[in-house]
Order: structure tokens, then C-alpha cells, then sequence
């Protein structure tokens, strides 16, 4: 099992750039060691971490390693498949994306290769070069590309491949030796007659020395294939030491092909013991590789349905909070909307509570204070003062305020309306204040409902109230008129008018509440020099 191309291709970096040193991720670390010791563990620690990894570039590294460890199993077509994915997950314009993608398609080719598609190796071979700065990984690619040259019968091109590379390297090395070994096979495959054999053999010492196996190993493979015809007897030592590195190394397709060698060269009576090693290495390689690709497949099987699983207990649990949240949630808006519904309860009670202590003072004020302020002006003023009607009225004032602490409405005196309102205004009058009225009839007052007579009654008492106190006046008239569906009541006296600094009290801010409640209207003007004119007007409805 070879080491993986990135792997190598890493290490060769960081060793050309000690100042950029290798970020390390235990898990692949974990995988790599696992391939090093030929352990089919590693394609399941490359598998999780390509599958687990939120990082992009460590889940392409991951479905490199993957691919490598299907093609070292014969899985070409599996191979293949991981080395696309591990493709989508790199970018371009990221330059540490870069030695994946030379691995991804470097391992492309081979595999295309390996299927003896060599146009399309030739093709990724391209790709690679693209990111293929260090010249120790070019090198590589580029032998490799030779090689699918080579076998396309391009030999002029694939010569001129092997030549540029020797060129830019040390006569020493692994690289080297691999680039001088198929130079020599490429000149001799395209002239038989080529002395190859020194420079085979140049190659070979260079392998030994660097105690590179898989070097060895296709030394010895040129070396059989360039003695086959012409010295059987070397072809067959050299046939012989291939056999015995491919078996070291475990490459069991380098062994099929040193045992077919060896086959073609042994004598008749060794041959039929090679050929059934042949037939049972193949037998055993087909099962092996068909068990590997099921394998691979079984493992990939196991960690999608484990991440399915995980992803349906991540689903569950994300359900189970989201329904939790949204319990809570609920709850505390209940919570919320019950403190609100609480709150306005308790503002609606005192604002009820509040809206009949208005009602109440305001009927105090209305029924009593003024009936009372009335009772007094007529005491204060009228000499000619009759007791039983004083006392009567006294009576109705008491009967009313007894029915405000029932919450009443005052009832109507037993007078027509017209004649009520009269006795009202006219009990204002005094020996100083003359009340003069005019227009209030019966059918001034027709069609106004009791309620809106009511409140008219007590806003013009509260005008008369107000005039005894503040006016001065020594005459009132007061103006009853009908106008189609509007009734207009105006109010005239002689008094001291409106002081500069006037505002309304609370009894006339009552009496504005009252005609705007009826949907009319309430004005304050001067009347001339001296007095004032307030005017309102109630509409009545059709």
C-alpha cells in the first residue's frame, strides 16, 4: 500500500517552507497511520472525517485519502467517485486548497490509467500541473503523464516529457531514477534496437540505493520486458527478482504480471506450479478486491445511516426545544396578556369608580348646590319671600338629593317643562337683577327628549349661577329661538363681562361637556363694552 500523494506532497512543502508549517488534524493523522500499516481502518477514519468535518478542506483531505485506499483495493470506479467529491469541496481562490486539488487530480489520472483510459489520464494530468508549483511534485506529475503518452504510442511526446524533467533535477534520487528508467524504456519502445540496458541499470543501482521497492519493482519489470527476446535467461533473472519485490511490497497486480512473466520464460516442467500460484493470486485478488469494494461500501453505508440517525436525534431534540420554546412562549405571554387583562380590569373599575364620582358630583353640583345657591338668592333678595313655597322647594331639594344617593335620575316637576324653566331663571331675579325671557313656549321645547331637556335645565341654572356670583348684572335676557332642527338658547347680560384672566371653572367646563354631549355647540362673546353673550345651540333629530 503506498503512502498517499498528499501526504507526501504536504511534507515536501512544508520541508520547502519551514515557515509555513502544516496545520495537524488528529483524525488524519489517525487515518494516515492506519494506511502506512496497510490497515482497512483507514478508509473508515478517512471516511469520518470527510463525513463529520465542518471544515471543507479537511473533508476533501479526507475523501482523497478514501479514493487513494479504493485504488490501492483495485476500486477504480469507487476511487473515482471520491476524488469528485473531495472536489466540490475546494476553492480555487484558496491557495491552501491548493495541494488537494494536485492530489485529487493527480489521482484522477492514475486511476484513468489504471483503467487504460489515457486520454482522459492525459486530461487530468493537465489539471494537476495547473496547481503543481513545487517542482518536486511537478516532476511527479509529469513523469506520470509521460507514462500515459507512452502508453498511447505519443512516444515523441512522452521522450520530450522525460527529457525536460531529467533536465531540471540532480542525477541522484528517487525522481530521477524513475525519469531516466522510462526514458530509456520509451527510446527503446520506439526503437527496438535502442541500447537501454545501461541507462536501465543506472536506474536500478539508484533505486537499490535509496532502498526504493516500488522503484525496484519496475526496474525489474523494464529489464524482463527489454531482455524477453534477446536474452531469455536475463529476462528471466530479472522476471524472477520482480516476482520476489512485488511479493514484498504486497502488490499483488505487479505479482500477476511477474508471475505471467515467469510463465513465458521457466521451463515447461516449472510452469504448471507458477501457473496455478497465477490462477489462485487472481482468484484470491478478484474475491479480495470485490470483498474490499463491499466493505468500503458497508462502511460508507454505516456512517450515512449513523449520520441520518444523528441528524433525526438532532431533528428530535431541535423539535422537542422548539416545542418547549414555544410552550414557554405561550406561557408567558399568557402570563403577559393575564397581568394586561388585570391591569385594564382594575384601570376600567377605577375608572368606573371615578366616572361615578364625576356623575354623583356633578349631579351634587347641579341638583343640590345650585338648588340650594337658588334657594338662597331668593331668601337673601325677596322680601316678599312666601314660606310654604320656600318650604316646598326646601322639599323638592331634599327629595332630590335622596334620589342622587340612589343614583335617580331627578324627576320632572309636576309644571309643564316651559313653565319649569321660567320659575328657574326668573327665581334669579332680585330687587337689583331684572330676568327677562322671551321665546320659551311649549313649542321651543317640542320634540326635545326629557334627557336633553334635563341637561339643558341645568346648564342654564349653571349660567344663572354663575351670574349671581361673578356678573354684577342688573339685567339678564335670555333668548329662546327655533331654527329648522336647532334650537338656540342665548343668554345676555349687562354685567362686568370677561376679565382678562377668565378661564372656565369646573361648572362651566360641565356645561360645555353637557351641550357637547347633545352634539351642540357653547360660545363666549362680549357685549359691547360691558356684559357678555354666551350662545349655544342643540340640534334636534330629524
Amino acid at each position: 500500500m503506498k503512502r498517499p500523494f498528499l501526504i507526501l506532497l504536504i511534507l515536501t512543502l512544508a520541508a520547502c517552507q519551514r515557515e509555513r508549517p502544516v496545520a495537524k488534524v488528529p483524525e488524519l493523522e489517525k487515518a494516515d497511520h492506519f494506511f502506512d500499516l496497510q490497515k482497512d481502518s483507514a478508509f473508515y477514519y478517512y471516511n469520518k472525517v470527510a463525513g463529520t468535518s465542518k471544515d471543507s478542506l479537511q473533508a476533501a483531505r479526507g475523501y482523497n485519502g478514501m479514493a487513494e485506499v479504493q485504488a490501492d483495493a483495485g476500486d477504480y470506479f469507487g476511487s473515482q467517485e471520491s476524488l469528485l467529491t473531495s472536489l466540490r469541496y475546494l476553492h480555487e481562490g484558496e491557495m491552501a486548497h491548493g495541494p488537494t486539488f494536485l492530489a485529487d487530480y493527480n489521482e484522477l489520472g492514475m486511476n484513468s490509467f489504471a483503467l487504460k483510459r489515457y486520454p482522459e489520464a492525459v486530461a487530468y494530468y493537465n489539471e494537476a500541473l495547473r496547481f503543481a508549483a513545487d517542482p518536486g511534485a511537478r516532476a511527479i506529475v509529469l513523469n506520470n503523464q509521460a507514462n500515459a503518452y507512452q502508453k498511447l504510442g505519443d512516444y515523441r511526446r512522452a521522450l520530450e516529457i522525460y527529457q525536460n524533467s531529467l533536465a531540471g533535477m540532480k542525477p541522484a534520487g528517487v525522481e530521477y531514477a524513475r525519469a531516466l528508467s522510462n526514458r530509456a524504456r520509451t527510446r527503446w519502445l520506439q526503437d527496438p534496437a535502442y541500447p537501454a540496458a545501461p541507462d536501465l541499470l543506472k536506474a536500478l543501482a539508484m533505486r537499490k540505493k535509496e532502498k526504493d521497492f516500488w522503484g525496484q519493482n519496475a526496474s525489474y519489470l523494464h529489464l524482463a520486458d527489454y531482455y524477453l527476446r534477446t536474452q531469455p535467461d536475463s529476462a528471466l533473472y530479472y522476471a524472477r527478482l520482480h516476482y520476489e519485490v512485488a511479493t514484498r511490497i504486497q502488490s499483488p497486480d505487479d505479482r500477476l504480471e511477474a508471475l505471467g512473466k515467469l510463465i513465458q520464460l521457466v521451463p515447461v516442467q516449472e510452469v504448471k506450479p507458477y501457473f496455478a500460484i497465477y490462477g489462485r493470486l487472481n482468484d484470491s485478488l478478484q474475491t479480495a478486491r470485490a470483498a474490499a469494494r463491499n466493505q468500503f461500501a458497508l462502511i460508507r453505508y454505516d456512517a450515512e445511516k449513523s449520520k441520518a440517525e444523528g441528524l433525526r436525534l438532532k431533528y428530535r431534540v431541535f423539535v422537542q426545544s422548539l416545542l418547549l420554546a414555544a410552550a414557554i412562549l405561550v406561557l408567558i405571554a399568557g402570563l403577559i396578556m393575564y397581568k394586561k387583562r388585570k391591569k385594564r380590569l382594575q384601570i376600567e373599575a377605577q375608572n368606573a369608580i371615578q366616572e361615578s364620582k364625576l356623575r354623583t358630583f356633578k349631579k351634587i353640583h347641579d341638583v343640590v348646590a345650585n338648588g340650594i345657591y337658588r334657594v338662597m338668592s331668593q331668601i337673601e333678595h325677596r322680601e316678599d319671600l312666601d314660606r310654604k313655597a320656600l318650604l316646598d322647594e326646601i322639599e323638592v331639594l331634599y327629595d332630590q338629593s335622596r334620589d342622587l344617593s340612589y343614583d335617580r335620575e331627578v324627576p320632572a316637576g309636576d309644571r309643564s317643562f316651559d313653565q319649569e324653566i321660567t320659575g328657574l331663571l326668573s327665581g334669579f331675579g332680585t330687587g337689583d337683577t331684572r330676568i327677562l325671557l322671551t321665546g320659551n313656549e311649549p313649542a321651543f321645547w317640542a320634540g326635545l327628549p326629557e334627557s336633553g331637556r334635563l341637561e339643558l335645565r341645568f346648564v342654564l341654572q349653571e349660567l344663572m349661577v354663575n351670574m349671581r356670583k361673578h356678573s354684577r348684572a342688573t339685567s339678564v335676557l335670555v333668548r329662546f329661538k327655533r331654527s329648522g332642527h336647532l334650537l338656540k338658547i342665548e343668554y345676555t347680560d349687562n354685567g362686568i363681562g370677561l376679565r382678562p384672566d377668565w378661564h372656565r371653572g369646573n361648572g362651566l367646563s360641565s356645561t360645555e361637556t353637557r351641550i357637547q354631549a347633545l352634539g351642540g355647540t357653547l360660545s363666549f362673546a362680549p357685549n359691547g363694552d360691558r356684559g357678555l353673550i354666551i350662545s349655544l345651540s342643540v340640534p334636534l333629530k330629524p
